[in-house]
């Protein structure tokens, strides 16, 4: 996430927003939940010094199965997390190759058109499909 926008805890929700390709999606849940948050979207604060020595001496809370209240051990820990990780692949190259435009020699109008043209001619549905989107 890349911002928390609202956290109403009478409706037990939070709004938070998530970038994404084409822009920010904003995205609301339920609470409780658990989300992480992107890198440097938040100022790193300090506590002063008084604050400091008062957390380290204070008690860490451990909490056993029985504290959180499970009592089927199927659903805790490596056999309650059924996900499964079943092919790591990365993705096939492409074998036709990058396609230089030269606008020194061309102008910018015939460069397009040309640009838009190997486009329809590659995706021969594409040209219709925009148009039925245009229409409706």
């Amino acid at each position: 996430m890349s911002r928390i926008v609202e956290v109403d805890l009478e409706a037990r929700t939070i709004t938070v927003e998530r970038r994404a390709e084409g822009g920010v999606q904003v995205l609301k849940t339920s609470l409780p939940c658990l989300i992480t948050m992107l890198e440097n979207t938040n100022e790193m604060r300090f506590a002063n010094l008084p604050a400091m020595i008062h957390a380290a001496a204070y008690p860490v809370r451990k909490w056993s199965k029985e504290d959180a209240g499970v009592e089927d051990l199927n659903k805790i820990g490596l056999k309650g997390s059924p996900t499964v990780v079943s092919k790591v692949f990365g993705p096939t190259p492409r074998s036709e190759k990058v396609e230089m435009l030269d606008l020194e020699t061309s102008n910018l109008r015939d460069v397009s058109l040309n640009l838009i043209q190997k486009i329809f001619t590659r995706h021969p549905t594409l040209e219709s499909d925009l148009l039925m989107k245009e229409l409706t």
